[in-house]
């Protein structure tokens, strides 16, 4: 006996069937949007510490996913076993990894990369039914994170308004713009298009890879189209307030997305035609409560994102 086909409930002639889904409460795990997991996969335990490790020295979490102490001990990438039964009822599940990593992780001399710490950290989101958005930070803090030993032997120069706390480079410096855009290339050439890779941080200057640092107008733009030179097929997100993200979001073939770092932190620059949009929680605001979101969703004036589209965007 031929088991029941989806047609045979309607008639043969039929052309249009209306068919209505059940009625469900339950949160639609779908991929692509969302709570991310940030320098964590499904399944880890949360960190515990986040906000007091920014507090001493910003090491640890902000510099790459999880165990960079033991990468940089060990010179190899360390991640959680398999923890999938770890399960955190104040979060809804998650489809996206988001992971950072310092510039002098991933390239420890001039065109060494290490491009199997990607390599890693795509298959573990995978593995965790997750895609992976990432960004390059050209340095995050003090001593052990600043750029690359290398670049500095290079003659590179300090931005001369900086802190004198650690060395901050000049963006401006041609050199900056070689070497930050030589990593950018190898990147895109590797990893654009990959199905594994949700988004692609479009950093470029700054602590963490944000602000854009002490860029002009023409060097945050030089920047930024070489992101969109090599990344063609990838999605790329840009940081509101920024002049990369000013040049960039004018591409209107959806390639170029924003970001912001708090769910408040939402102006308008021309980003109402832009995806994809990614938002990070202020300290204080990581419950992500529906009830938290509509408030939050207030201050969403961007044409594109009114408040219910900025909910449905984060819990559909």
């Amino acid at each position: 006996m031929c088991a029941a086909y989806w047609r045979d409930g309607f008639g043969k002639d039929e052309v249009l069937q209306r068919i209505r889904p059940v009625a469900t409460g339950a949160f639609l795990n779908n991929p692509h949007k969302g709570i991310v997991t940030f320098q964590r996969f499904a399944g880890d335990p949360l960190m515990p510490y986040l906000f007091g490790s920014r507090a001493a020295g910003q090491k640890g979490v902000w510099v790459a996913p999880v165990g960079a102490e033991e990468m940089e001990a060990e010179g190899a990438q360390y991640f959680p076993g398999s923890s999938m039964g770890v399960v955190d009822n104040r979060f809804p599940p998650s489809r996206v990894a988001y992971c950072r990593w310092a510039w002098r992780l991933l390239e420890p001399e001039k065109g060494r990369i290490r491009f199997d710490l990607i390599d890693r950290a795509l298959d573990t989101s995978a593995a965790r039914g997750q895609t992976m958005q990432l960004r390059l930070q050209p340095f995050i803090g003090p001593q052990l994170y600043e750029c690359p030993e290398w670049y500095w032997q290079t003659g590179a120069r300090l931005d001369p308004a900086a802190s004198r706390a650690y060395r901050t480079p000049d963006h401006n410096d041609p050199l900056y713009v070689r070497h930050w855009g030589d990593i950018i290339r190898a990147l895109g050439e590797r990893y654009d298009g990959d199905e594994r890779l949700e988004s692609f941080d479009l950093s470029y200057g700054g602590g963490c890879g944000e602000g854009g640092g002490n860029c002009t107008v023409q060097t945050a733009h030089a920047l930024a189209e070489i992101y969109m030179d090599v990344f063609r097929r990838t999605p790329l997100l840009t940081q509101l307030g920024t002049e990369g993200c000013l040049h960039a979001s004018a591409r209107t073939d959806g390639r170029v997305g924003w970001r912001a770092d708090c769910f408040g932190d939402v102006h308008t620059e021309n980003s109402g035609s832009c995806r994809p949009v990614g938002l990070e929680p202020h300290a204080g605001y990581v419950s992500a409560s529906s009830r938290s979101l509509r408030s939050y969703a207030g201050l969403a004036d961007s044409p594109g994102l009114t408040g219910e589209r900025l909910e449905r965007a984060l819990l559909v």
